[in-house]
């Protein structure tokens, strides 16, 4: 994956913690080893999107929702590696968390519980604690030679009262 230096710093953290870049992708996605798939770098064919009710009306993440959708009724996706996308991030931290505000509000920040890959409570709070993203900041900083990781922690503390927010308003 080819992420350019003159992206801004926040730009270039969004594509570093992408999970396909985390998790690594098996050549074939299908209903047993889903991930969260959006289509802004995906082709489906027309017969497949039609099969399953096309785009949902949702607020956010209806790409993802129609991937899942997808491979449930037994399509499967092929990943092409190194194939090059132009895909346009948030150049802001603000425009950053308004999105992963936006995906909460809707109600499909993935930690609800259902089969798409959630994760629980628990796990949610430890992964967005201020030492373990640190830590993981630290080591995406070796890894990637990119301080953009430095964006990492202060992204989790955000998501965290953000979540928080939305907790205590409901």
């Amino acid at each position: 994956m080819h992420i350019k230096k003159e992206y801004p710093s926040i730009a270039r953290y969004s594509i570093l913690q992408h999970p396909y870049r985390r998790k690594g992708v098996s050549k074939f996605i299908g209903s047993e080893n889903y991930l969260a798939i959006g289509t802004g770098h995906t082709l489906l064919k027309r017969n497949a999107i039609i099969d399953v009710g096309g785009f949902p009306d949702l607020k956010a993440k209806e790409d993802v929702d129609l991937t899942y959708r997808i491979v449930k009724a037994g399509y499967v996706l092929v990943h092409v590696e190194d194939c090059e996308v132009y895909h346009l991030h948030a150049t802001t931290f603000r425009g950053f968390m308004k999105k992963y505000e936006r995906d909460i509000n809707a109600g499909l920040d993935g930690n609800k519980g259902d089969d798409r890959g959630s994760s629980s409570a628990i796990s949610f709070l430890v992964s967005n604690s201020f030492i373990y993203p640190t830590g993981l900041a630290l080591y995406g900083i070796i890894k990637d030679r990119d301080l953009a990781w430095f964006w990492h922690p202060l992204v989790c503390s955000a998501k965290l009262a953000i979540v928080a927010r939305s907790f205590f308003e409901a």
